[in-house]
């Protein structure tokens, strides 16, 4: 998305747009030279707060790796050592990132009446609702303790929610292309109410889409979305050229579904 003159940014930034982001420091190490202006999740933390998560994030770890994986993944599930599941498998974020995420989130809806109401391209990645679970369903936090999956998806639907709503206030949702995607596929699929690995699942995504001047309520577009849909899409919705040299199709066009 972000190298190479063929590639999503650069094509917008070509095509006239201005581009935004609002990103991870740690998974966009050339994020300055990539977009006109960047925002760093990091930027946006109260370093004190930040380092008092890190270390009970740190004492958490060392528990997982020191203890015997049975009688972590036991500690795991009943929640007395206040780890993810995940973290025992390894797969854990830091504690931090839920929450500079949000505060990124918050620093954005403050912003946002500030910049260019057209002619700008913003990318938004947040680490939500990845784990671990630290926010409540209305976004408070949970002072360590976790919450779970559900709850910090709601978080993050009411963040987007707010973040429309505030668009709407400022008359230009109806004049914006809003793509919101849900990072990447599962890696499973469902079969006779049994989750099993699916190998092309991972290709798979959710794609909420807004459109210029839509109306009505969400319509299923009756096709597969995947993760190389995405880039052609924006482009075809920004009226851009250049998508048709990159793998995957547009699943929406300007003019219409």
């Amino acid at each position: 998305a972000l190298r190479g003159s063929g590639s999503l940014v650069p094509t917008l930034r070509a095509g006239g747009y201005l581009t935004v982001g609002f990103v991870p420091r740690f998974l966009y190490p050339e994020a300055p030279a990539a977009f006109d202006a960047s925002v760093f999740h990091d930027e946006n933390a109260r370093g004190a707060e930040v380092a008092g998560l890190q270390k009970a994030f740190f004492r958490r770890l060392w528990a997982v790796r020191v203890l015997p994986l049975a009688l972590t993944e036991s500690l795991a599930r009943s929640r007395l050592l206040a780890v993810d599941p995940a973290m025992a498998e390894g797969r854990s974020s830091t504690f931090a990132q839920p929450v500079v995420s949000l505060l990124t989130m918050e620093r954005l809806l403050r912003l946002e009446p500030t910049l260019p109401a057209r002619g700008r391209y913003t990318l938004v990645h947040l680490l939500l609702p990845h784990n671990p679970y630290l926010l409540r369903s209305d976004c408070s936090f949970t002072g360590m303790q976790l919450s779970d999956l559900r709850q910090q998806t709601e978080c993050t639907l009411l963040l987007v929610d707010r973040f429309l709503a505030l668009l709407q206030q400022l008359g230009r949702l109806d004049g914006a292309v809003v793509l919101i995607q849900g990072d990447h596929g599962s890696g499973q699929l469902l079969v006779d109410r049994r989750l099993v690995p699916g190998e092309a699942e991972g290709l798979h995504t959710l794609l909420l889409v807004h459109v210029p001047g839509a109306r009505g309520p969400l319509r299923d577009t009756g096709r597969p979305a995947r993760i190389v849909d995405v880039a052609p899409t924006l482009l075809a919705l920004a009226g851009v050229g250049g998508g048709e040299a990159m793998e995957g199709r547009p699943l929406l066009r300007r003019e219409g579904y």
